[in-house]
């Protein structure tokens, strides 16, 4: 059953056009993103579904009621709605225990026990009820703010980038924090990020967007796996982009030649691979390497648990590909010379920027 649903939603702000016919669904019950760049329409969308904004054109239903529409237009507080935006906006004259209360009828106020609810999902200790928001930790504040949202029950939770400004492992963990609370209470969530590793890791279901338009609508593992375009393919993670010769299911690169799907089955096409399918070691010139694209590397990035190699190809210098390996490969250098085999098979994308 649908919780949200966006019909040809347009907004312009003088001659800008921010949102261009914008149109997607959210299962009840699912946890959604919006995925894109910064100035691609994603705030302007999250305040148009909350009401804090009036659209030009197109409608926004939730839980099957239209709250904007031609002639329609349901206020914010009558929405059954939460919101959590990136600073938490607490407020910072009451407690913790004020601003969790703020959202609370009078008798749940005086009987506490929704408090004590909230604490306990957001994994907040009783003792810090008493405490200002400026006593406490980014990822604390987010926490607070997330509780008060919830405090009315909504059906529908609003995210506006809430990790943002944590650090990276306070983000993580705060991230999958709200995710358990906000399945616990079966809220339908919907998430505004540009962070494409939290919109695949946080979602059921990612809305790409562009310049005002969805560019892709699917699974994270559709729209990382099968990407649309060119575009998306290099936004939602590292892409390596070859062109191809498609013949007969079969691709002929300058990595090889490899299986693939999508696109025209005969032709000059553009392949996407992964970085994680191209199995990287050192070249020795033994037996069995034969096989393997041969290659200098001449960049490399160390990122801990794994490191992203950049490889010229001695039989097209031309041609640079990035290969991901584990972090541990401690022979690797600028200059190593190694061997490239393509894992799995690649996907066939327009070329063109859309």
């Amino acid at each position: 059953m649908t919780a949200l649903s966006v019909r040809g939603v347009d907004k312009s702000f003088g001659s800008v056009r921010a949102l261009d016919d914008m149109s997607f669904d959210v299962e009840r019950g699912s946890t959604a993103a919006l995925l894109g760049p910064s100035g691609c329409g994603k705030t302007t969308l999250l305040r148009i579904i909350a009401g804090f904004e009036r659209p030009d054109h197109g409608s926004v239903s939730v839980d099957d009621e239209l709250v904007t529409a031609s002639g329609i237009w349901k206020r914010p507080e009558r929405r059954s709605i939460g919101y959590v935006s990136q600073e938490g906006a607490l407020f910072p004259h009451l407690t913790v225990a004020g601003n969790i209360e703020f959202a609370l009828t009078r008798p749940e106020r005086r009987d506490g026990t929704r408090v004590a609810e909230l604490l306990a999902l957001v994994s907040l200790d009783p003792s810090q009820l008493t405490r200002f928001p400026h006593q406490l930790s980014g990822g604390q504040q987010q926490r607070v703010a997330l509780a008060r949202a919830m405090a009315r029950r909504p059906g529908l939770m609003l995210l506006d980038e809430p990790f943002a400004a944590l650090d990276a492992s306070l983000r993580a963990d705060t991230r999958d924090l709200m995710a358990a609370a906000l399945a616990a209470e079966k809220v339908t969530t919907v998430l505004v990020t540009h962070d494409q590793e939290e919109a695949l890791s946080f979602a059921d279901h990612v809305v790409v967007l562009r310049d005002g338009r969805v560019r892709q609508s699917g699974g994270p593992r559709e729209v990382y796996e099968r990407p649309v375009d060119a575009w998306t393919a290099a936004f939602v993670g590292d892409a390596v982009l070859v062109p191809a010769r498609l013949q007969q299911g079969r691709a002929y690169t300058a990595l090889g030649v490899v299986p693939f799907t999508g696109g025209e089955p005969d032709g000059e096409g553009t392949v996407l691979l992964r970085p994680e399918q191209l199995d990287l070691t050192q070249f020795t010139g033994a037996v069995g390497s034969e096989d393997a694209i041969i290659g200098d590397v001449v960049a490399f990035s160390y990122r801990g648990h794994d490191t992203l190699a950049s490889v010229t190809l001695d039989d097209q210098p031309e041609v640079t590909v990035a290969c991901r390996i584990p972090g541990n490969a401690g022979w690797l250098s600028t200059g190593t010379r190694v061997a490239i085999r393509v894992l799995g098979g690649a996907v066939v994308v327009p070329d063109g920027d859309g």
